[in-house]
């Protein structure tokens, strides 16, 4: 077992640590039933909570009439996917905060490939897959948390956790910096991440007798470490410390302690309000549409089944006669001398269906609102090749001023992490391309800044992009008449703002070094142009003056007046 107490580097106690985990998770126990509701409405396959246990195979949409909340929250997670980390475009750009620095041509091709070599690193590993599910997540819960952490193969491996399964907590400025989680682990699983001499003596037992499926509860703890240094490289100095620990420890046993350089867990909220620590999203907001589409929705199935197959009543000396026969085809037989013997149904259902359905397809319209599935639709415009990328992005500016405040607080939550965090690990592992002499010299006191230019990033910049090219219009127009005009537009910084906002690659644009260049070496060769034609001329008029001949009525008499007569 790993042991703190008692060990002098030991950054905290046992004791301090359950307190820590236990108060974040009573928290998070606040929350709980808001969630599960959520859950049974929007996407019961989501969430895990007190008494749910893993590998069940049940189905768990059974209560649900109307599906329609579960396909909303799954467009809604393909849409987010594809439109910002798609995994067949970039969605990234790294460059440097000081933007001369960052138009050198060396630290632009250096910054281009870095940004390469983190893309494929994500296409290599599972981040991609995880990806959607922390964005079903989000839509569904509105907060969603990602585990990033070193993988000897892939270089990253990622695991989004489902809501219930873990529980987070902020600092003073209001960031996820505390996270806790409850793992549900079998023996077998325990015995390959902690080892079995790690484990304690209740799964050791379990593991001797090949119970290698029995569950136990793990918990785990990662939080600021109080103690850390930088520059070292022991586990007790890294700036955050990791826990885990389960029943049957010893006080001062954990089955693993270790720690990490970047806060390894990515965590985003949809919206907050407040001081709240957890978030709402458009699964919350629609939970009032999403019920009413299941109660109107079964009613209309109540109502169905009744004109069909209604309920009737009937003499009571029709059942000492044998019964009703119901079925279609059906005959009852009964004698006269019983008196009147007819079977009616009880009540008249009057249920007007279509008011009923179009009520229905209204609530379904404003769940779809708030998953902006209408939105995403646009986007797989893009995928279908039906239209190009710029049609789709002038169709949804408007849209995005709805999902634009939302997607300013996942770039600055999660995706500004995620690159913080790979690029953390690729620079340890010692996989990040490794810069030229005298571009080290130019970025080692520069701040690298994190562009992101996927489809949705792109259309949230779409009005800057139309007022530049509105500009640049006028500018060209109005220079026809006024030829000075054109002084004041500044072309090589519109191709330099243009390029930033779409995303341009580092080789398509030309640095402004290398123009400056271009522009000395064309006025270089402009004016040898120049002189060398002024000397062809000058050579032409000598060879004239040469050929001439003199006296009076001659070239030269004509260019000279009276040398002519002087000479002869």
């Amino acid at each position: 077992m790993k042991w703190l107490d008692g060990n002098k580097d030991s950054p905290t106690n046992k004791t301090e640590l359950k307190r820590i985990c236990d108060g974040i998770f009573s928290e998070q126990k606040k929350w709980v039933s808001n969630w599960k509701s959520i859950r049974d409405n929007i996407n019961p396959y989501l969430g895990c909570f007190d008494g749910d246990q893993p590998n069940q195979g049940n189905r768990r949409d059974n209560d649900m009439i109307n599906t329609n909340a579960i396909i909303a929250s799954n467009t809604f997670a393909a849409g987010m996917h594809n439109g910002i980390t798609s995994p067949t475009r970039p969605w990234v750009k790294l460059t440097l905060r000081d933007t001369d620095t960052a138009e050198i041509e060396g630290v632009r091709w250096w910054c281009d490939d870095v940004t390469k070599s983190m893309l494929d690193v994500c296409g290599h590993s599972n981040f991609y897959h995880e990806a959607h599910k922390f964005y079903k997540e989000l839509g569904v819960f509105g907060t969603a948390v990602m585990m990033i952490v070193d993988d000897e193969d892939t270089v990253i491996r990622c695991k989004t956790l489902t809501c219930g399964q873990y529980a987070i907590g902020t600092d003073h400025t209001g960031r996820v910096k505390r996270f806790a989680r409850l793992l549900k682990m079998t023996v077998s699983e325990m015995v390959d991440m902690f080892t079995l001499d790690n484990c304690p003596p209740n799964v050791k037992s379990a593991y001797e007798n090949k119970r290698y499926n029995d569950y136990h509860d793990v918990y785990h703890l990662i939080i600021k470490n109080k103690d850390m240094v930088k520059g070292k490289l022991d586990k007790w100095s890294k700036e955050y410390s990791s826990y885990y620990w389960c029943a049957g420890l010893e006080d001062g046993e954990f089955l693993d302690v270790g720690g990490y350089d970047e806060f390894p867990v990515m965590c985003a909220r949809w919206d907050t309000v407040g001081s709240d620590i957890y978030g709402y999203g458009p699964g919350g907001y629609s939970l009032g549409d999403a019920k009413a589409v299941q109660v109107v929705d079964e009613d209309v199935h109540i109502a169905i089944k009744k004109g069909i197959d209604p309920p009737m009543v009937a003499p009571a000396d029709v059942m000492m006669a044998g019964g009703v026969n119901t079925m279609p085809n059906g005959i009852t037989y009964y004698q006269r001398e019983m008196g009147d013997s007819a079977v009616r149904p009880a009540s008249q259902v009057q249920l007007n269906i279509d008011d009923a359905m179009s009520l229905v397809q209204r609530k379904e319209q404003t769940v779809d609102k708030h998953f902006f599935v209408d939105l995403f639709r646009m986007l797989e415009g893009i995928d279908n090749g039906n239209i190009t990328a710029r049609e789709i992005i002038e169709r949804v500016q408007e849209k995005m001023s709805l999902i634009g405040p939302a997607l300013d607080n996942l770039q600055s939550e999660f995706l500004s992490n995620v690159v913080d965090r790979i690029f953390g690990i690729m620079q340890r592992a010692g996989i990040l391309p490794v810069p030229d002499e005298s571009v080290m010299e130019v970025i080692s006191e520069q701040t690298i800044k994190v562009e992101y230019v996927s489809v949705m990033a792109q259309a949230q910049k779409m009005s800057g992009i139309n007022a530049l090219e509105q500009l640049s219009s006028f500018v060209g127009n109005l220079a026809q008449l006024f030829p000075q005009a054109a002084d004041k537009f500044d072309a090589d910084e519109a191709i330099d703002n243009m390029a930033n906002m779409l995303g341009t690659d580092a080789g398509v644009v030309v640095s402004n070094d290398k123009v400056a260049q271009k522009r000395q070496a064309a006025q270089q060769a402009q004016q040898a142009q120049q002189a060398m034609a002024m000397a062809q001329q000058g050579a032409g008029v000598a060879k004239d003056l040469s050929q001439a001949q003199t006296g009076q009525g001659s070239a030269l008499d004509a260019l000279m007046p009276g040398l002519g007569a002087m000479q002869q």
